[in-house]
């Protein structure tokens, strides 16, 4: 069975409209300026407390493996996210000449290389990840590349956080959180949809692995799964109970997480 076409379209979750209130642009027309010159030389740097450090929405969690390594999870913290939205043709013109990679024309495909992914969002719009390091500088040569046309370019990287689910039993695990169909047939390497995973919403990526590359069995299916910070924790602790016929270890929630996941209080 296919999945519904409300899966496969891949129209961002309701977060987009918020985090649109909260970009600086006034109109479609106009250049977001993603320069960041903060001094970033400190960031991590916990024992400074005379400058900023940057932490991740699961930097309290540490990886969870199951019996066997059926099913991991982890956090892919600090990716750079930009959100592009115009023409197709504008877009996938400013894509080819900044980054060298064809935008995917349609649900649910993303497109990819060594250095970035774009994922297809509707018919206007699409996210590109990549490293945290280089979001605003290819941010703003996209802005460059754009200029005169109706567009927009976001920078979305601190909005949003990556968990990583992989294994060969990574499917069964998210089929219990989600309603899409993740058969190989229908769900395959590449492919990407926005969807509701319990109570969060969030975009899930089939990434292409290597034949039985690094530790993992050959054809086990890795996983990303981008959703907001805000729900960060409460798809981590959903994930890992999802998993714990698996070996994935229980998980105790913090914040308001328990109001949604009522029988955590259990464990």
């Amino acid at each position: 069975m296919m999945p519904h076409v409300s899966d496969r379209h891949m129209t961002p979750p309701t977060e987009m409209s918020e985090m649109t209130d909260r970009a600086s642009v006034t109109n479609m027309t106009s250049t977001t300026d993603t320069t960041d010159t903060t001094d970033t030389s400190a960031m991590t740097d916990k024992t400074d407390l005379t400058r900023p450090y940057r932490t991740s929405p699961l930097a309290h969690r540490t990886p969870l493996e199951g019996e066997g390594g059926e099913v991991a999870l982890a956090e892919i913290a600090h990716r750079g996210l930009v959100i592009i939205r115009g023409a197709p043709d504008d877009v996938a013109t400013a894509l080819e000449d900044v980054l060298g990679i064809a935008a995917p024309a349609g649900p649910p495909t993303s497109a990819a290389d060594e250095r970035a992914r774009i994922v297809w969002l509707g018919p206007d719009q699409w996210l590109l990840i990549i490293s945290s390091g280089d979001a605003a500088d290819i941010a703003g040569k996209l802005s460059g590349a754009l200029e005169g046309r109706h567009h927009q370019v976001v920078d979305v990287s601190s909005y949003y956080t990556t968990i990583e689910i992989k294994g060969a039993r990574a499917r069964d695990l998210l089929a219990k959180v989600a309603i899409i169909d993740l058969h190989p047939r229908a769900f395959r390497p590449g492919d990407a949809v926005a969807s509701v995973f319990a109570k969060a919403n969030g975009w899930l990526i089939l990434r292409e692995e290597p034949e039985g590359g690094g530790n993992e069995a050959a054809g086990a299916p890795a996983f990303e799964l981008i959703t907001r910070r805000s729900h960060a924790d409460y798809l981590w602790c959903l994930l890992a109970e999802a998993g714990r016929e698996w070996g994935l270890a229980p998980q105790e929630p913090i914040g308001r997480v328990p109001l949604h996941l009522p029988h955590f209080s259990e464990i």
